[in-house]
């Protein structure tokens, strides 16, 4: 672990003690609130080593440090322990070892903590009302700022927030820290009126400097998570659990930073982050010194996101290979939070499980992106609020690929949430889930794009068994709607004017180009096979012309048109055991994103073993990479190019030719690529 550098202590001390009142803990005060109550502006208190189970609450100008400060010696800060771990939720919501909060006359001070080891805090209960519902929930486990703009400098943060088996009940942001600015979160306690506040601004600053940072834990921002503040937040010279020398920064997953710059020159960490794409098994290993490549992969989902760092320029992709992820098996920790810059591929829907087992919400999204998520399957889910299966919030995703069924929720939205969101869904079914609204979807101020959508078996107590709309709408093609309970789609707030649906099959119909309303013959639709029959009326149904300029956007279909819904008759796959995973014919198909940067999804199909080649040409037919050069047995097979030549430099923007060998097969495909 990293010795911090203690540079001017006695400058430190200088300014701290000279000319001030100082309160000796435990001489003249037992407990440290009881000192900090006894202070004014410019005193400060002063902590004789020892263990104090605490939550306390500084509203004044004043320092509060260990015997660190006298002399500069570190063990002073680990024999001098503010534990928050006696902290009794019906004594109030003040759980954070230390809350940070303004003076009644609402300034924004600056109280310094200096020297201590923050442990076993579990947050402060405040109540959220930023989104569509109010929500309650834990922030900032060991340190929580409100308003203020504190210097916390040279303490060993650890252990709070909560572990992950309580987690969906205790801390939920900002596991070690949490910073808070946001009016519409408010502490959870009875009050007449709200708390005066000075409004903070980009010219401040708050010091967080010289800290470790350690085995702090939370759903989102195990470390720090900032909401609201616009200003400087100064980490340097601190240690993490995992940090990028690279790029000197700190993952999303640590720290989430929200509207506020950052600071982490001379930081370092436990491990140093992974920067290229990563791998997930069951039957991987969450070690520090796996490698996370296909022949060494890591053991669970979370532990890749803790590990990776992504950029927009270099989006990380997460392979997630054959298997159940879940507690029971992986031990996986749900919810899976996705942050920003980073892809999560399976191998197929019906290979590639992610299975909550009723424990949480299986994906939460926050203000994410620059994601795609694909060929997988996201089940089991069960959230007390909107979205047992997804929640979007602010995110725009690109889904391909994947089946979204048997997710509950005790209150909206069984299968996915989406507000201030426009996420891509293609090839996508959500199916069998289950709420009391939204059975489906639930739509808030969010406008998705829907191309060969399934959503069927659905069902909502209320309203909204397909899809529910609150302010929101929503652009679908080549897509079914079928016998969800009670409705296909409702509207708790608009009309059907935001809906443009063309060639997509609605039950009770809907007004739109090729728009049909009969059964479309699914063919086991009660074990989980939304593939169509023989005889279905979507088959060929469809249209390859999305825009409408008079040429085909899509290509890789079978017959006269696209079929409606999420799998082309003859060329896809069910979910379930007994449905084959051997496609008819040799195909590549057009990859997607179609404009892409940097990630091209490359699909193609082999209906028997062959000797295979994936090659990318420039234009004048020169050689840019190859992606496969192997024997692969049939199946249904998928690979990414991430926009570099063979020696991996970035290649410049363009249309680029892909093509693929599989035995005397030979299809040549064009792509594009924007910068």
């Amino acid at each position: 672990m990293k010795k911090l550098i203690i540079l001017n202590v006695f400058i430190l001390l200088a300014f701290s003690l000279l000319n001030a009142t100082i309160i000796h803990i435990p001489a003249d005060y037992s407990a440290i609130q009881e000192g900090i109550n006894a202070s004014v502006d410019g005193d400060t208190v002063l902590v004789a080593d020892g263990v104090y189970y605490e939550n306390l609450s500084i509203d004044r100008e004043i320092t509060l440090a260990s015997h660190f400060i006298i002399d500069g010696n570190i063990s002073h800060r680990d024999a001098t322990i503010i534990d928050g771990s006696n902290y009794d939720e019906d004594s109030g919501p003040f759980g954070s070892c230390v809350l940070f909060r303004p003076p009644e006359n609402g300034d924004a001070i600056s109280p310094k903590l200096t020297g201590f080891t923050i442990q076993h805090g579990r947050g402060t209960r405040v109540n959220d009302s930023s989104g569509e519902d109010t929500l309650t929930y834990y922030m900032g486990g060991g340190l929580m700022i409100w308003h203020t703009l504190p210097e916390i400098t040279y303490n060993y943060i650890r252990d709070d927030g909560s572990e992950s088996d309580t987690r969906a009940g205790s801390t939920r942001r900002g596991g070690a820290s949490g910073l808070n600015t946001d009016d519409d979160v408010e502490f959870d306690e009875d009050r007449s009126e709200p708390y005066e506040r000075t409004l903070l601004t980009r010219d401040d600053e708050i010091i967080f400097s010289n800290n470790i940072f350690e085995n702090n834990d939370s759903e989102i921002g195990n470390t720090f998570e900032s909401i609201g503040y616009v200003g400087d937040i100064d980490f340097s010279d601190s240690f993490f659990d995992v940090f990028s020398s690279e790029y000197e920064d700190v993952s999303d997953y640590w720290v989430v930073e929200g509207d506020a710059n950052t600071d982490f020159t001379g930081g370092s960490g436990e491990v140093e982050a992974v920067t290229n794409d990563a791998w997930g098994s069951p039957d991987g290993a969450d070690e520090s010194n796996s490698t996370g490549t296909e022949e060494d992969p890591f053991h669970t989902i979370d532990y890749v996101f803790s590990i990776i760092y992504g950029t927009a320029s270099n989006p990380i992709t997460i392979n997630l290979t054959e298997g159940t992820f879940s507690p029971s098996t992986t031990g996986e920790t749900f919810p899976i939070t996705m942050i920003s810059n980073i892809n999560l591929l399976g191998q197929g829907e019906e290979v590639t499980i992610l299975d909550a087992e009723e424990t949480g919400r299986v994906i939460t999204m926050l203000i994410c992106q620059n994601n795609i998520i694909s060929d997988l399957t996201i089940t089991g889910g069960n959230e007390v609020h909107r979205g047992g299966g997804m929640r979007l919030y602010s995110s725009n995703p690109t889904l391909t690929y994947v089946t979204i069924s048997g997710n509950t929720s005790d209150n909206a939205v069984g299968g996915m949430s989406l507000s201030n969101s426009n996420p891509t869904l293609t090839h996508v079914t959500i199916s069998g889930n289950t709420a009391s609204s939204g059975g489906g979807m639930f739509l808030v101020a969010s406008y998705p794009t829907l191309t060969h959508v399934t959503i069927s078996e659905n069902t909502a107590e209320y309203s909204g068994g397909g899809i529910r709309v609150y302010i929101s709408g929503f652009t679908m093609t080549n897509s079914i709607i079928w016998n969800n309970i009670p409705e296909s789609i409702s509207f708790l707030w608009g009309n059907a004017d935001s809906i443009i649906t063309s060639y997509s099959d609605i039950e009770g119909g809907w007004e739109g180009e090729g728009n049909i309303d009969l059964d479309p013959l699914f063919t086991d639709p009660d074990n989980g096979d939304y593939t169509l029959q023989e005889d279905s009326p979507c088959i060929d149904a469809g249209t390859a012309d999305l825009d409408g300029d008079g040429e085909e956007d899509i290509t890789d279909y079978l017959g006269f048109a696209p079929d409606m819904g999420a799998f082309e008759y003859g060329a896809s796959l069910g979910i379930g055991e007994g449905f084959s995973n051997v496609p008819h014919n040799f195909s590549l198909h057009q990859n997607y994103p179609n404009p892409f940067n940097p990630i091209a999804n490359l699909r193609y199909d082999l209906p028997e073993q062959a000797q295979v080649t994936l090659t990318v040409y420039d234009l004048i037919g020169r050689e840019v990479t190859q992606l496969v050069n192997t024997v692969q047995e049939a199946g249904f097979r998928s690979v990414q190019w991430n926009a570099t030549d063979s020696f991996g430099k970035p290649v410049s923007a363009g249309v680029y030719l892909y093509q693929i060998r599989a035995g005397e097969f030979v299809q040549t495909r064009k792509m594009v690529l924007l910068k």
